[in-house]
């Protein structure tokens, strides 16, 4: 299947979903599209972020969100760290200034952007990739007021 364009889907917008956060519509919004792609990054990070509060969520919502997490990730493409992505960052002393595991993100993100031909937008309520994605000159799509 081939899409004009597709949105890279950062943690924070699966988390806001699922943890039911104030933005949560919006992230919906994003979630229902069908030219989503993520990282397989984004698997581990919101699994662990979601094990870490099984303690304090009864064992049906846990398993509720738990379902709710999977279905999620599997409608979107999963994109592996390989090689690839390690290079790029190596090559972008920009990214060096975000965490660690946002420019995991954004690097994945920018290698779509460098090597296809489809529109990448980044899908993120991550104030700080959004602001990078913004010097950079690339497209973001969630409005400032949305940042955090």
């Amino acid at each position: 299947m081939k899409f004009d364009s597709l949105n890279y889907i950062d943690s924070s917008v699966i988390l806001t979903f699922l943890f039911e956060e104030e933005k949560s519509q919006v992230a919906e919004k994003i979630l229902n599209q069908t030219n989503n792609f993520t990282s397989k990054l984004t698997v581990a990070e919101t699994f662990n972020n979601l094990n870490k509060l099984k303690t304090s969520l009864s064992e049906e919502v846990f398993y509720e969100k738990f379902l709710n997490l999977q279905h999620i990730l599997e409608t979107m493409f999963l994109r592996n760290v390989d090689d690839s992505i390690l290079e790029m960052m190596k090559l972008h002393f920009e990214i060096s200034k975000l965490k660690t595991l946002d420019a995991i993100h954004f690097t994945t993100f920018l290698y779509y952007k460098i090597n296809t031909n489809s529109k990448i937008i980044l899908m993120s309520f991550d104030k700080n990739l959004n602001l990078l994605a913004s010097k950079l000159g690339y497209e973001t799509e969630i409005p400032k007021q949305h940042w955090f």
